[in-house]
């Protein structure tokens, strides 16, 4: 079973996972910091999102359950971010 805890940033995510999922967490991450080309950050998300999925995959195998910190493919994330008028619509226009 794949789980995937979500909500507003500092909500309480990490810290819930953290108490309550020892075995079997997919973290958050990023193992870098996102190209400013919009090409280019569209590409190392959705690689970054990618990864955490195999890993989401291969933790449930190993484990059983896989608990993810936040939806590994963050479909939602830039499109927040230009909605609310912190990101670029440029992401979106292919």
């Amino acid at each position: 079973m794949i789980i995937v805890v979500e909500g507003p940033s500092a909500s309480g995510k990490t810290t819930w996972i953290q108490t309550h999922a020892l075995d079997g967490v997919v973290a958050e991450s990023a193992l870098a910091d996102p190209p400013e080309d919009a090409s280019a950050a569209a590409l190392f998300w959705a690689e970054n999102g990618a990864r955490r999925w195999e890993q989401a995959i291969a933790t449930e195998q190993r484990a059983g359950i896989s608990v993810c910190d936040t939806d590994p493919l963050k479909l939602h994330y830039g499109w927040s971010l230009w909605r609310i008028g912190a990101g670029s619509r440029q992401v979106f226009k292919r």
